[in-house]
């Protein structure tokens, strides 16, 4: 199977992405002259970031917005972490990571080496090397028990690119890593999570940036405004729906939790005291439910986040025996609804250290990449990523820490394409 315009494989790699905030520019604009000559990222944007290819016709994006072509391009940025690629003809792209305190026009220059250029027409077998090496050097790197590496995986930098074009369709992300009350551990990759997950949904998806709510960080107050409640399910994911024409994509990446009383499960906003879970938690099965009340054609859930109680960081309700920390998994409300778990009620979402990722979501998003397609036929269905998931995180997970997560997929509809490489015309 030849998918040579997903996969962009270097025969050698030599990387230098330098982020200069020493260096401000003598001749600054005022903010109103920036504003209204280069393009914002962000709508509170009013920092200067002048990014620098040494290929001439290079496409630079921030946080998965495409800003402009050339090789000299600026944007502005407002006081935020930043994602930013450089996707050069010919050459392989690239991604900085780059951090405030930023300086006027501060520089991000990206330098591409002969190494980085495309090899066109390789065989499939050479393009697939890389990732066939990176998947079997796990075995080797866990047994040195390896942490956390510089260097990002390749989901993270090798996002499969369609023509998919999904204008009416809407999703919802939100990925939480702090958490305000000290006896609740944060979930340290659940925004580097949502980050990446947001790239699919607009490189590989199809989806417009325009219909993403995106929130990091997401405390009890905005879950409501976004879901609705239990009396009124008209939340902005609602008002954003056009009814008969839009399908909703949600994905949530943070901690669950039981109500040890009633074991009904919870999400657990950023700002939640999990004794009171009943009061400032976000049920489950509203969410369904009001997921089930919109005028949709499709909704999709994909949850990184376990409702057991304890998580890989530590216990998320306190003094409780864990004999009680279990919950049935919620009712299906929705009609026309697929939703994919981390793992079962009882079990606990592990970590993917050294690729900083959820192990749940580093496979899914693998499987959106095309590894899930089973029957090489350039498209991904439900049934096969259940069938993916199934095989490769119960096995990372035993290997890992000795513990059992098996993903789980709900829904009538299992034969639903996910991601569809190519069209009828070009097959």
């Amino acid at each position: 199977m030849t998918r040579t315009n997903r996969f962009k494989i270097p025969i050698a790699l030599l990387f230098t992405a330098l982020a200069c905030t020493a260096c401000a520019s003598t001749a600054s604009l005022s903010t109103e002259d920036a504003e209204e000559r280069y393009p914002k990222a962000s709508e509170d944007a009013s920092v200067v970031l002048s990014m620098i290819s040494n290929v001439p016709e290079t496409t630079f994006y921030i946080d998965s917005t495409r800003i402009a072509t050339g090789q000299r391009v600026k944007a502005l940025i407002n006081n935020n972490p930043h994602t930013v690629v450089a996707d050069p003809t010919g050459y392989r792209s690239k991604e900085s990571y780059i951090q405030p305190p930023y300086f006027q026009e501060s520089p991000l220059r990206f330098t591409f080496m002969i190494g980085d250029k495309v090899q066109e027409g390789a065989p499939v077998a050479e393009q697939q090397n890389p990732e066939e090496d990176e998947e079997k050097s796990q075995d080797n790197a866990e047994t040195q028990d390896k942490g956390p590496t510089n260097s990002p995986p390749l989901i993270d930098t090798q996002i499969s690119e369609t023509n998919a074009d999904r204008p009416e369709d809407v999703a919802v992300v939100i990925g939480i890593r702090e958490y305000q009350n000290p006896d609740v551990p944060n979930v340290d990759y659940a925004v580097r999570d949502a980050r990446v997950v947001k790239k699919y949904l607009t490189r590989t998806l199809g989806f417009r940036e325009e219909n993403i709510i995106y929130v990091e960080n997401a405390d009890a107050a905005t879950m409501t405004r976004i879901f609705g409640t239990a009396d009124d399910p008209r939340g902005q994911l609602y008002d954003w729906v056009k009814p008969g024409e839009s399908s909703v994509f949600v994905y949530y990446s943070g901690h669950g939790a039981p109500n040890p009383e009633t074991e009904n499960a919870y999400f657990v906003p950023s700002n939640t005291n999990p004794n009171y879970l009943s009061q400032n938690g976000y049920p489950v099965n509203q969410l369904y439910e009001n997921l089930g009340a919109l005028p949709t054609e499709s909704i999709t859930v994909v949850l990184e986040a376990c409702f057991s109680g304890v998580s890989e960081s530590g216990a998320v309700v306190q003094d409780i025996s864990p004999a009680v920390l279990s919950v049935e998994n919620p009712v299906m409300a929705m009609e026309d609804g697929l939703a994919f778990t981390a793992g079962a009620a009882d079990q606990v979402s592990t970590w993917y250290d050294e690729k900083q990722h959820g192990l749940f979501t580093y496979y899914f998003l693998k499987g959106l990449r095309g590894n899930a397609d089973a029957n090489e036929d350039e498209a991904v269905t439900a049934q096969e990523m259940e069938a993916y998931l199934g095989e490769k995180v119960p096995y990372r997970a035993q290997r890992m820490h000795s513990r059992k997560q098996t993903p789980q997929v709900v829904g009538s509809d299992k034969e639903r394409v996910l991601v569809q490489y190519t069209t009828p015309s070009e097959k």
